[in-house]
């Protein structure tokens, strides 16, 4: 596939893969895919520039195109695909503070993915520190958050000790990839969010637990974003009444 980089190119290419899915009969069915990649990296770009309504069309759009079994060739690819439309819509309505339907969408990314994890497992022999079990984490602390914004304060604890959980076998397997360490220390970071909101001794005390790991895993993971993280981690270990005596 071409690589487009700016929006009046995709809609183009939009536009070619339209009359050709419609206007032949071979290779129909790629063609479509091919359109709901485009249209998925088109609402991409509108989601960059905030503009979220145009976003929110084209990732419906995918996810209409998506739901058609006919297209893929595996239960596997069409899992994966459904998931990820899922967590598109997910992100956009998030963005727009509608946290029901938010929740709701990363839900359904959430079953999609554990519909492909038992699939795998019963393929192979499925390892409980598998890097594809960062997905499944990403949907729980996705619900998690949403759920805190929401106000739902004791189910986004729920649903971010579950991503905890799920990533602590994979941080141990994978203990120094970057990745891992980073999507670990932003579940600790939401969560001591979440504990710190809630009442009670113990949930400030178990907040300023996640946090501390969170500022430490955050720097071994030394990305750009850790960066930006790492300063907000050090704003809620002031909050949360800690001194910031934290190794680096």
């Amino acid at each position: 596939m071409v690589r487009i980089n700016n929006i009046s190119g995709y809609s183009m290419g939009i536009n070619k893969i339209n009359y050709l899915s419609t206007s032949t009969s071979n290779d129909n069915a790629s063609l479509t895919i091919d359109l709901a990649n485009y249209k998925e990296t088109e609402a991409e770009l509108y989601l960059n520039q905030n503009n979220l309504q145009t976003a929110l069309r084209l990732y419906e759009d995918v996810l209409y195109i998506r739901q058609n079994r006919n297209y893929y060739n595996n239960r596997e690819d069409r899992y994966y695909q459904l998931a990820r439309s899922y967590n598109n819509l997910g992100k956009v309505y998030y963005m727009m503070h509608n946290y029901t339907a938010s929740i709701k969408n990363y839900h359904s990314a959430l079953q999609n993915y554990l519909e492909l994890q038992k699939i795998k497992r019963m393929r192979s022999n499925f390892e409980e520190y598998s890097l594809d079990n960062m997905e499944i984490a990403r949907c729980y602390r996705h619900i998690g958050v949403a759920q805190r914004e929401r106000g739902d304060t004791e189910e986004a604890i729920k649903f971010l000790l579950s991503a905890e959980k799920i990533m602590r076998p994979v941080k141990n397997h994978y203990p120094n990839n970057k990745a891992v360490l980073e999507e670990l220390a932003t579940v600790l970071f939401d969560l001591s969010v979440a504990l710190h909101n809630q009442s009670g001794e113990a949930y400030s005390e178990q907040a300023k637990v996640c946090v501390q790991e969170a500022a430490n895993l955050f720097s071994q993971a030394q990305t750009s974003s850790s960066d930006d993280r790492i300063v907000a981690v050090k704003s809620a270990l002031e909050v949360y009444g800690r001194n910031n005596n934290i190794y680096y």
